[in-house]
């Protein structure tokens, strides 16, 4: 299934709606493998380090009513980027994916802030690339994705650098849930609700338009060692 750039507007509209006061990382720490997140092994393999975790708070998009909210761990090493989200307030029986909106130079954006309209400016190097998805089994869930550094190991782009992240401690990062709707029950069809931008979104018996951006959990850049490509 294609992506729409319409779609991918609505994104970056709501996206950009989000950059509000406390809506930053709530806690950081810096740290060798050893201090890393146990629930990332593959981002401490291989002598990466520094590590560095960040929580931010996940909440709902603006004028999504999706009521949804939540804590995101975004752990960073020189590997790559992993994300840990406790969501609450999803809808069982829906399919959700998950989108890494990255912005390896943010200072190359509009405002300190990035918005996903940055993603169409060369000097903000920004990648927007799909980090899996579920169907929720109920009102909460927990959900863990990777993003190695220069490696989307096949993950749906939809726009900006095919190649995904670069610079992994110094990107913004924001980690973005959107609804697909009622889950197909072929699970070849569950698989592109949750790895395509629009995956099954305007196909009968959900109305046209059922897909939604419903949550955003948003990381500014930390005060961290650079790093090139």
């Amino acid at each position: 299934m294609r992506y729409t750039t319409l779609g991918v507007l609505a994104l970056a509209v709501a996206l950009a709606a989000c950059a509000e006061p406390g809506t930053g990382p709530t806690s950081q720490t810096v740290g060798t493998n050893e201090g890393g997140r146990p629930s990332s092994p593959a981002l401490l393999a291989g002598g990466a380090s520094p590590v560095i975790v960040a929580a931010a708070p996940i909440g709902p998009f603006p004028g999504s009513g999706s009521g949804i909210s939540g804590e995101a761990i975004l752990t960073r090493s020189t590997a790559g980027l992993w994300v840990d989200q406790d969501i609450d307030g999803l809808t069982p029986g829906y399919a959700y994916s998950v989108w890494w909106v990255i912005f390896d130079n943010p200072q190359g954006c509009v405002a300190s802030t990035c918005a996903p309209s940055d993603l169409a400016r060369p000097q903000a190097q920004g990648s927007l690339v799909n980090g899996g998805g579920f169907v929720a089994a109920g009102t909460t869930q927990s959900y863990s994705s990777h993003l190695a550094r220069h490696d989307v190991d096949g993950a749906h782009v939809p726009m900006g650098d095919p190649s995904g992240v670069d610079n992994t401690y110094r990107a913004q990062v924001h980690v973005a849930l959107r609804s697909h709707g009622v889950a197909e029950a072929n699970p070849a069809d569950q698989a592109v609700q949750t790895s395509q931008f629009n995956g099954f979104c305007h196909l009968p018996p959900d109305p046209p338009g059922v897909c939604q951006n419903v949550s955003v959990a948003v990381f500014s850049a930390p005060d961290a060692p650079g790093q090139g490509s």
